[in-house]
């Protein structure tokens, strides 16, 4: 058995289908023919097989149990809808095909769908079709991590195939939006994207002016806080569709979040302790591009894929601080580009004044003091300076854009 799980028949597209469709699968080997859940099921009826033996037989027996007849007993907890997509997946993420674009005809034996609908379009478009089968999908596929999707207007949010190698919860997106309930809502496909009610944050200003004199990077954080004094740190990652971007005049950007509760689950504590700074849970997101709102609906394009957290105790107290500082210092927006210029003097003079009269308070040189150790810095006063001058001048740079708003798990948007 542990032979034939490692075979390269285990590692072909073609030969899956052959398993699945066969009442009995027999493996060929030099001396005789092998029913393998007769030989599992033997194994199983004895008493005095090793406990250790009978686990790895039972490990084996799983990974061709999926290999082959597309079923994995831990995905019992998902809905018929993630079912029927996230066993195939776990068949196909292995395997290998010569043609690219057989993998559609496969997919539609294997799941007993109309197979006409694919024989009866060019082959380039047979995944097109597949993902346009379906009435309804996961919501966890806004956030799929696949490396590449689909490039048809519509269907940009759905991988481009099922043997892409990546783990389930990236391919698939979070586990927790799986649904488990036959009644819990799911994502529609539509011609305009994929239609689907979850949480959010708004950004209540256009950035995009701001965001084009910084370059962002994969990793790189910016900060926002929503209309209830929160501040949540919001990190970029890889593109969301390799050949995704914003067309014509986007009316702003958003963020679609998979768990609102890791985000607004923000608890304040009355004292400075030492785990003050200590990172919290997080969501994963999708920055978008929004493109119009109609009849509540957010059409919006799939940008970046983020991860939004709520920042630490001690670090929104700081920036809630340098943010009523500056509101009463009226510093200049472009601050923080001028700190980058050749002649920064009179910009950094403007945020020394501002920075030392912060610092004179003993409170806020404490935090001060704990953020910097927290984030590998010293906590010597003119190094507390120059940190925090640059956090006023940051703060000055995005000013109301930085603010967002947050939206309901109902919030309905149709992404592409």
């Amino acid at each position: 058995m542990a032979q034939v799980s490692c075979s390269s028949w285990m590692r072909r597209l073609w030969t899956l289908q052959e398993g699945r469709l066969a009442r009995r699968v027999w493996f060929q080997f030099a001396d005789k023919a092998v029913d393998v859940k007769s030989v599992y099921e033997a194994h199983e009826r004895r008493s005095l097989l090793p406990t250790a033996d009978l686990w790895m037989v039972r490990d084996i027996y799983g990974r061709i149990n999926v290999a082959v007849w597309l079923q994995a007993t831990w995905v019992d907890s998902f809905s018929k809808v993630a079912i029927a997509l996230g066993q195939p997946y776990l068949s196909l993420q292995s395997r290998s095909v010569s043609v690219l674009t057989d993998e559609a005809l496969c997919l539609f034996t294997l799941l007993d769908l109309d197979i006409t609908k694919v024989t009866a379009v060019p082959p380039q478009e047979r995944m097109n079709v597949f993902w346009r089968t379906f009435n309804k999908v996961p919501s966890s596929l806004v956030f799929s991590r696949a490396p590449k999707k689909l490039l048809e207007p519509g269907l940009h949010w759905a991988p481009s195939s099922f043997m892409q190698g990546e783990s389930v919860d990236l391919w698939f997106g979070p586990r927790q939006l799986h649904s488990i309930k036959e009644d819990d809502p799911h994502a529609v496909p539509t011609d305009e994207g994929l239609l689907a009610a979850l949480p959010g944050l708004l950004f209540r200003a256009n950035i995009g002016e701001r965001m084009e004199k910084i370059i962002f990077t994969w990793g790189q954080t910016f900060i926002v806080q929503d209309e209830n004094g929160s501040w949540f740190g919001v990190s970029l990652e890889e593109a969301w569709n390799q050949g995704s971007a914003a067309s014509g005049t986007p009316q702003g950007l958003a963020i679609i979040l998979a768990n609102s509760q890791g985000v607004y689950g923000y608890k304040e504590h009355s004292h400075v302790s030492s785990d003050i700074f200590t990172p919290r849970t997080h969501s994963r997101g999708v920055l978008v591009s929004r493109k119009r709102t109609k009849e509540g609906i957010m059409h919006v394009t799939g940008l970046n894929h983020v991860y939004v957290k709520p920042l630490s105790e001690g670090e929104q107290k700081l920036r809630s601080r340098i943010r009523a500082s500056l509101q009463e210092a009226k510093i200049p927006c472009d601050t923080y580009i001028a700190l980058q210029s050749e002649h920064p003097s009179i910009a950094r003079e403007r945020c020394r004044m501002l920075a030392q009269r912060l610092l004179s308070n003993q409170e806020f040189l404490h935090l001060q003091a704990a953020f910097a150790r927290h984030v590998g810095e010293s906590d010597q006063y003119e190094d507390l300076l120059e940190l925090l001058m640059e956090m006023i001048a940051y703060h000055a740079f995005w000013s109301e854009c930085s603010n967002v708003q947050r939206l309901p798990a109902s919030q309905q948007w149709c992404i592409d």
